[in-house]
């Protein structure tokens, strides 16, 4: 990262730090909310969480955060896949999707509205 300006030795690690600990983050903030939006407290999410969860489908990580972990040794597609299988063209089938889990099924929604609302407002 040398010759960047404004990028020292301490940014890969506070990257490091982020990308660690933003899945703990956005959880215990979920976590803390929900009772209240539930409750009627509080009428809507704060902006805090809306930005951490835009930030998240921003960046790419709703994958990461709502499926599973799974070796691929472990499916049996994985045994008897060719390379080619994995291929971006081919349509992903409901079957073969991942099963989102359950504490994160609200962010995987909320990926699904903002990619939603991204595509008509490019229309």
């Amino acid at each position: 990262m040398a010759g960047l300006v404004g990028v020292d030795s301490t940014t890969p690690h506070a990257l490091l730090f982020f990308l660690k600990n933003f899945q703990k983050c956005l959880l215990e903030q979920y976590s803390h909310e929900k009772p209240r939006v539930s409750s009627n407290e509080y009428l809507t999410f704060s902006p805090y969480l809306h930005l951490l969860s835009s930030l998240c489908v921003r960046l790419n990580l709703t994958p990461l955060y709502t499926t599973p972990p799974q070796l691929l040794h472990s499916t049996p597609q994985a045994l008897h896949s060719t390379p080619q299988a994995f291929s971006p063209q081919q349509p992903v089938t409901a079957s073969q999707q991942p099963a989102v889990m359950p504490e994160w099924s609200w962010l995987d929604d909320y990926d699904k509205a903002l990619t939603f609302c991204n595509f008509l407002a490019a229309e």
